[in-house]
């Protein structure tokens, strides 16, 4: 019970954060601090600590399970795997991956180069890479989880979401920014962050359920 009332309290805040994105874009934005605070596609505001509280959590639930493991292998894949929800946790609030990809870009890749790398090789290389890191994700959860059926069915869910939002969406933003297509951008925007914030949600629930269920085969 008192895991599905944090569920709850986390996803009411985001929903009043994506609310108040959305009530700012309809109102024509006329406030900057708003803007500033709340859009859900700009950096190191409000919304990127929230995300960055939320990964925070999903690396101690994912600590959690490695304490309540008995088995060495599956201690050393959840150890693994919340020292990985950390750096995404670091990451939401330093902006590492876009301070490199703004370093790389200034310093080394010309305009032309830059567009090429954008529509080529993010897509086409770095993609297939991120889904290779998702499949190993997924087979190291499903041999943690296999015989905790709500938590995998929780986590899978909420990896799907994040997959489905932080790549699949994001790959496509950027084409869309710009003339009639603008407003879809928006939309694509708010989807992509909720998927994002939502996933780590329903991927956090799964982990503290399986979290109860170690805790429960210890006890026995």
């Amino acid at each position: 019970m008192a895991t599905e009332r944090l569920v709850q309290k986390l996803s009411i805040v985001t929903l009043v954060l994506i609310g108040i994105h959305v009530v700012n874009l309809l109102a024509g934005g006329p406030s900057w601090q708003v803007e500033r605070l709340f859009h859900l596609g700009l950096e190191g505001n409000l919304v990127t600590w929230f995300s960055s509280l939320l990964w925070a959590l999903a690396a101690l639930a994912a600590y959690q399970c490695f304490q309540a493991s008995a088995e060495p292998l599956e201690r050393r894949l959840w150890r693994w795997m919340s020292a990985g929800m950390l750096v995404l946790s670091i990451d939401e609030v330093a902006m590492i991956h876009e301070s490199f990809g703004h370093a790389l870009s200034k310093h080394f890749l010309s305009p032309v180069v830059k567009e090429t790398f954008r529509a080529t090789v993010w897509p086409v290389v770095l993609g297939p890479l991120v889904l290779f890191t998702v499949i190993v994700f997924s087979v190291a959860i499903w041999y943690c989880v296999r015989e905790s059926v709500p938590a995998g069915r929780r986590i899978f869910l909420g990896v799907l979401m994040m997959l489905l939002g932080g790549w699949f969406l994001e790959t496509t933003t950027n084409f869309l920014n710009h003339g009639p297509l603008e407003w879809l951008w928006q939309v694509e925007i708010i989807a992509e962050e909720s998927l994002e914030m939502f996933g780590v949600i329903v991927l956090f629930s799964g982990l503290l359920i399986h979290q109860k269920f170690l805790k429960r085969q210890l006890e026995d």
